[in-house]
């Protein structure tokens, strides 16, 4: 019986239950969507410049369209996988450095802090500008090199074997330094013989275009530490504090006293001119036709002066034909950057070449630039090829 009374009065228990649940009030959380919050204004990109294509000698890109954020710190670029580092930045224009990566088909996304939504432009290309290169079959470590108008480098090493690798980067013995001294440096001539000088010497040696054991040619008047070709096939050298050491197309030797007040390590003749570096800055200075003298040396530019690199040293320059000079230091990140010919420091593929490569450059016949890895342990050692997009500067 007991049982059939508590089933009888299951429903109104349950009733009860019911109107006590309706009469209790319970916060709800506030709705997360605002239909009139301020969504900001949408990015869009109309165009990619340079268009379709990042090709060598392409340092900057330009993104043009609309909604971008004016402050350059509020816009977040990709394209593909990488983000890219903002330079300058309007509503319209953003411009960013070259990305650290290659390839077709990526897409360029903006981001705008504030902004809800996301600009694409899709099928953007940027190619490779840099890679190891044919240092095949050499014996030693590298220490010097040369390249001639053909793209044949000249490598010579700790073991004063000179190692000719061609176009095709197959490595072959070429020749020998037979100088008693140690090896200072090796450049390729106008005539397309390698011509080689020696630590704490004065000799000028040189190994024909055939190959073969190198043959002392002449002597400068005082000993080089780097040396060039000018126009009228001269060998210019400079050295520490003792000028301008020249030895004519006749096999006579001049000295200027321009520069002697440099410990000077790098010299390049362009234009008609001398360029000359001590590790702190480059200046120039031009040679009387018959080398009777040499105008005062004018700064190209001080390298204290070159936002990054205040502590780093130049190592190296060459000068492409849009009058830039690309500048090697032993910084260990971006260790090359430009000077612009109106004097303007500028990134030279900030990001994207390796680390701690720093060492001499040398211009081929072509666009290409290719550098002595010299910061890396000798076994490291190695030979990287660098598309400048631009050919070499003329003498």
């Amino acid at each position: 019986m007991k049982h059939n009374v508590f089933i009888k009065r299951l429903p109104l228990a349950l009733v009860l239950l019911a109107l006590a649940w309706a009469g209790c009030e319970y916060d709800t959380p506030a709705s997360v969507w605002d239909p009139g919050a301020d969504l900001g204004t949408f990015p869009e990109i109309t165009g990619v410049s340079p268009d379709g294509r990042a090709g060598a000698g392409v340092h900057f890109i330009t993104i043009n369209g609309q909604g971008f954020a004016s402050d350059a710190s509020k816009n977040t670029v990709y394209v593909g996988t990488a983000r890219a580092e903002v330079t300058a930045a309007t509503a319209s224009s953003l411009t960013i450095l070259r990305p650290n990566i290659t390839g077709d088909g990526l897409a360029v996304k903006v981001l705008v802090e504030g902004a809800y939504g996301i600009g694409q432009f899709p099928g953007y290309a940027v190619d490779a500008v840099n890679r190891l290169y044919g240092n095949k079959n050499v014996t030693g470590f590298i220490q010097f090199m040369g390249v001639d108008r053909s793209e044949n480098i000249y490598v010579l090493t700790t073991t004063k074997s000179v190692t000719k690798i061609d176009a095709t980067e197959a490595g072959s013995a070429f020749g020998a330094n037979k100088s008693k001294k140690k090896n200072a440096g090796i450049v390729v001539g106008p005539d397309g013989a390698a011509y080689l000088i020696e630590a704490g010497g004065t000799a000028l040696n040189r190994i024909p275009v055939e190959g073969g054991d190198s043959v002392k040619l002449a002597d400068f008047p005082a000993t080089p530490k780097g040396f060039d070709f000018d126009a009228q096939g001269a060998a210019v050298g400079v050295g520490d504090k003792n000028g301008l050491q020249i030895i004519l197309s006749d096999l006579t030797n001049k000295s200027l006293t321009e520069f002697n007040d440099l410990s000077a390590v790098w010299v390049k003749c362009y234009r008609g001119s001398v360029y000359v570096t001590d590790g702190t800055g480059v200046w120039k200075s031009t040679i009387a036709a018959d080398y009777s003298s040499a105008t005062p040396k004018e700064k190209v530019f001080d390298i204290a002066d070159v936002p990054g690199y205040a502590d780093s040293k130049i190592l190296s320059f060459v000068m492409d034909q849009d009058g830039n000079l690309v500048v090697c230091t032993n910084k260990a990140t971006d260790p090359i950057f430009q000077i612009l010919a109106d004097g303007t420091p500028a990134p030279f593929y900030k990001g994207i070449l390796p680390a701690s490569c720093g060492g001499h450059l040398v211009y081929g016949g072509s666009r290409y630039i290719y550098l002595n890895m010299q910061q890396l342990a000798a076994a490291d050692r190695d030979i990287l090829r660098i598309d400048a997009g631009r050919n070499e500067a003329g003498k």
